[in-house]
């Protein structure tokens, strides 16, 4: 008997989800991308094409209601991360939610009650820690090696999600992407500090501002100061 591919389904059809979730899906022999859902025809009728799915949806509370889907991905803008992440787990649908999780810590705290309450994975998708360097990285620091870590410092960075995703300008409204770099490239980074440390933050300083983007309320540039439970000390930026 063949055994049972997990049925999965992908709330929006944008950059990140054809560049990574579906991507990824199509190319793992234990998923079957059962179901897509867009608001945009032309994009999911690209990735019928392109990765194969098998139904395309315009109401993901349909896609829901009728794909008998095991997992989803959401991969929408920012706003409604915690809206539609609570529309997938109390449909009974482990989910995999982008990130910023959500645009407060309110929210982000009832999505883990409710998946607890359901009994369903939650997951933000972090994926910079599973890349094969950082995973050496994490060997590495756990063997004790490198001795005690007494500072750390990150930055990442890049010219703009205009270059990436050009359709994406939901990017540069606070009202929809409810942060500027921080949450877009720096969460990365925050995440990867706690992942490879085991440290946690337990205080923060931190100036922000819009340097070089137009038409834009969003901002272009983050640096902070942080101070962790242990004493370390570190920056990221």
């Amino acid at each position: 008997m063949a055994e049972k591919k997990l049925r999965v389904g992908v709330i929006g059809c944008g950059k990140v989800a054809r560049t990574l979730h579906l991507n990824e899906y199509s190319l793992n022999p234990e998923a079957e991308i059962v179901a897509v859902c867009d608001s945009d025809q032309g994009r999911l009728d690209f990735c019928m094409q392109k990765y194969g799915a098998k139904k395309a949806y315009n109401d993901h509370k349909k896609m829901l209601a009728e794909a008998n889907l095991d997992a989803v991905s959401v991969c929408i803008p920012n706003h409604v991360h915690h809206s539609v992440t609570m529309d997938v787990l109390n449909a009974g649908v482990n989910a995999l939610v982008e990130k910023p999780m959500a645009l407060t810590s309110k929210d982000a705290a009832e999505m883990i009650a409710t998946a607890k309450k359901k009994k369903k994975l939650l997951m933000v998708s972090q994926t910079q820690r599973f890349s094969p360097v950082h995973k050496r990285a994490k060997e590495v620091m756990d063997s004790g090696v490198m001795g005690k870590v007494l500072h750390v410092a990150t930055s990442f960075g890049h010219g703009g999600p205009e270059g990436w995703a050009p359709w994406a300008g939901w990017f540069f409204k606070k009202d929809v992407a409810g942060f500027g770099p921080m949450a877009d490239l720096g969460v990365h980074k925050a995440d990867l500090v706690r992942y490879l440390t085991g440290k946690e933050v337990a205080e923060i300083s931190a100036f922000f501002v819009r340097l070089e983007k137009k038409n834009t309320d969003v901002e272009d540039n983050f640096v902070s100061c942080l101070k962790f439970t242990d004493g370390t000390v570190g920056t990221l930026c």
